[in-house]
Order: C-alpha cells, then sequence, then structure tokens
C-alpha cells in the first residue's frame, strides 16, 4: 500500500493508492507519495530462487548442489531487492531542487506473513 497518512495519526487521508506485490517495479505513479507499506509480501518456493541464482550465476545443476546458505543469502538479497524498489516508488526518488544533494523524507513499513 503506497499512501499519504496524517501527520498526527495512522488513519489514511484521502490520497491513498494500492498496489499488489511484483506490480512495483519501473512506474513513477507514487513519486509524491512520503511513505510506502509493504504489507504480506510474496516469497517464492525455494525452487524458483534456486532456479534464478542458477541462471544469474551461470550455476548449472551438473556444477552441484546450491547449499542452504547460498540459498538463503539469495533469498535474503532477493527479498531486500525487492522492498527497495516498492521504496524507490515513492517520492524517495525525488533530489531536492536547491542543492540536488538529498532526497525529501520517506517512511518505509514492512510487515511480512512469511
Amino acid at each position: 500500500m503506497l499512501c499519504k497518512l496524517n501527520s498526527t495519526s495512522f488513519e489514511p487521508a484521502v490520497d491513498q493508492s494500492f498496489i499488489t506485490w511484483g506490480k512495483h517495479r519501473a512506474i513513477n505513479d507514487f513519486q509524491d507519495y512520503p511513505n510506502a507499506i509493504a504489507a504480506g509480501t510474496l516469497f517464492k518456493p525455494d525452487s524458483v530462487y534456486e532456479a534464478t541464482l542458477r541462471i544469474g550465476q551461470n550455476y548449472p545443476p551438473e556444477s552441484g548442489m546450491v547449499s542452504g546458505r547460498e540459498l538463503n543469502e539469495f533469498k535474503l538479497g532477493k527479498y531486500a531487492d525487492d522492498l527497495l524498489q516498492g521504496l524507490g516508488r515513492v517520492r524517495i526518488r525525488k533530489i531536492d531542487d536547491y542543492d540536488h544533494s538529498a532526497c525529501p523524507p520517506v517512511q518505509g513499513f514492512s510487515h511480512s506473513l512469511g
């Protein structure tokens, strides 16, 4: 959920939007929103993460097993990338017009059920 929250409470202001997980990449529709909330994030089966790791690292099955540690590190990195992409949809992507050295403040909230 991407929303503008009232500064004194967590009641949503009029301007709020919802987008499903996975459809949050490469869009600018929410660039003026100060907050991003990731709720109920998507976790894929381990086989999907392993296949993605193997493709990305040119690690064919005949090269051996992917260790549990390698898989967990990859999953954590993928999850962090997805969250960062979600945060990147809100106003964090804007540079201050005055000195071009900082972006406006943004709040990110994540609640995972996985």
